[in-house]
């Protein structure tokens, strides 16, 4: 009888046994897929995260490249580039910002710095004058050197006749173009001869090319990129010699014998000494200012679960 009890005591050690692992097993794997369950919790917040930073992210630098593009190109509207872009920088931080703190999130640009483009200057005359520089000289230096034109345009209308008197002049190393008045003998419609005044523009390049209009149909418009001159009357030349600049300088001479606007972007070296640094406000034509090259920001977001930060460069559409 002994023996009999033995083998059943060992029996129910051994179900007892059975039972409690499986207990355990069961309790492992309920553990096991409670942790992986948050896991994927706390993954796919972070990852729902991490997309709102770097849609963020990518809102901003579209923003402030378009925003260096527009700036650009209206520099002689008011306010110099780097003016505007540093304006429109706080401008899309503020809306941004106030558009996720709604939210609980904190979106910030915390930091900015501005680079210019010194070897692209844009140097303009907006209100129609003598072409001479900030002090009113009639002969200076408008770029000491030039080794690129993207627009150069100008409307003149140079002064009446006077005897003796030089031609306006400029010159863009050994190219030059010359606008002067002169006067003419003509047959009226009765035969009779009479002296009418004419404009005359004088383009040395491979071959002297000269073109004459007549002095009511000023001012003249002149495209030295495009190789036009248009005039007032409807008069219009589309085959003028246009500068080859190869690092020559660009020079006015005899500036104050015609009066108009100009408008030049170019690349090479602007005469500062001859100019007025563009600061937005009205006077001291003709001015200079430089097109802003590049933006470093700082760009911040922050949310209870994510911390994302990262420092761009932003460049306008087009530059390397």
């Amino acid at each position: 009888m002994a023996v009999v009890t033995r083998s059943r005591d060992r029996g129910q050690l051994i179900l007892v046994a059975g039972l409690t692992v499986a207990v355990i097993l069961v309790v492992l794997v309920l553990l096991l897929n409670t942790v992986i369950y948050t896991e994927n919790l706390a993954t796919r917040g972070i990852d729902s995260g991490a997309g709102d930073a770097i849609e963020y992210r990518s809102t901003v630098v579209g923003s402030v490249g378009e925003l260096i593009e527009r700036e650009n190109e209206r520099h002689d509207e008011g306010r110099p580039p780097t003016d505007g872009v540093e304006t429109g920088i706080e401008e899309i931080d503020g809306t941004l910002s106030e558009r996720h703190l709604e939210r609980g999130t904190i979106a910030e640009i915390r930091s900015s710095q501005i680079q210019t483009d010194e070897s692209s200057p844009r140097i303009w005359q907006n209100d129609s004058g003598a072409f001479t520089d900030a002090a009113g000289g009639a002969g200076w230096t408008v770029m000491t050197e030039v080794t690129g034109f993207e627009r150069f345009v100008m409307t003149a209308t140079p002064d009446e006749y006077t005897e003796n008197s030089e031609p306006f002049r400029i010159d863009i190393g050994g190219w030059s173009m010359e606008i002067e008045v002169i006067e003419v003998e003509v047959q009226d419609e009765e035969g009779n001869t009479v002296i009418e005044e004419r404009i005359v523009v004088t383009v040395e390049g491979e071959e002297l090319s000269i073109y004459e209009y007549g002095y009511e149909e000023a001012p003249l418009r002149i495209d030295l990129v495009e190789g036009s001159i248009e005039t007032d009357g409807g008069s219009e030349d589309n085959d003028v010699e246009t500068p080859t600049p190869g690092g020559g300088e660009l020079r006015y001479t005899n500036g104050d014998r015609v009066v108009g606007t100009f408008e030049l972007h170019a690349t090479g070296t602007a005469s500062e000494s001859d100019l007025t640094e563009y600061d937005g406000g009205s006077g001291g034509d003709p001015y200079y200012t430089y097109p802003v090259e590049s933006v470093d920001l700082g760009i911040h977001y922050e949310t209870s679960e994510l911390r994302f930060a990262t420092e761009e460069t932003i460049v306008p559409e087009g530059e390397p």
